[in-house]
């Protein structure tokens, strides 16, 4: 949309730049759809966030991260979507944005739900033990 073009099939100024989301799409579900590897990177994000002494930012990493992993692709799909483009769960249709066929990558924004409902009890869950930990163990030195 930065270059003044709308969703929809043709191309953006004489260029095909729905592939570009595609890929993006595509390697953003990997991260999303996968609890394990969503939680993991966010866990990762905690820990150096704690080596700074910053426990409420390690708990907050934790807690957003991994919901923010599934969301944004999700709203993503939502904005560039167009009257003749369907998502669903099924994968039915091939919606084509800017000149690139979307494939699947637009469909698993309809089965993104379910990714929300794996991911958000264990991230809450580990956001209040490490926010816990953190307070308790790494509070930045007064001066």
């Amino acid at each position: 949309m930065a270059g003044s073009c709308g969703p929809g099939p043709g191309l953006c100024r004489g260029m095909s730049l729905g592939g570009g989301l595609r890929d993006t799409l595509s390697l953003s579900w990997v991260v999303g759809s996968n609890t394990f590897l969503a939680l993991v990177i966010a866990l990762a994000a905690a820990v150096a966030a704690l080596s700074k002494r910053r426990p409420l930012l390690a708990a907050l990493s934790l807690l957003l991260m991994p919901i923010a992993a599934v969301a944004l692709p999700t709203l993503a799909v939502i904005a560039s979507t167009y009257s003749g483009c369907q998502v669903n769960e099924d994968g039915i249709g091939d919606c084509m944005l800017w000149g690139a066929k979307m494939g699947m990558s637009f469909h698993e924004a309809a089965v993104a739900s379910s990714a929300l409902y794996d991911t958000v009890p264990y991230s809450f869950a580990l956001a209040l033990m490490v926010g816990a930990l953190g307070f308790v163990f790494f509070r930045p030195k007064e001066a």
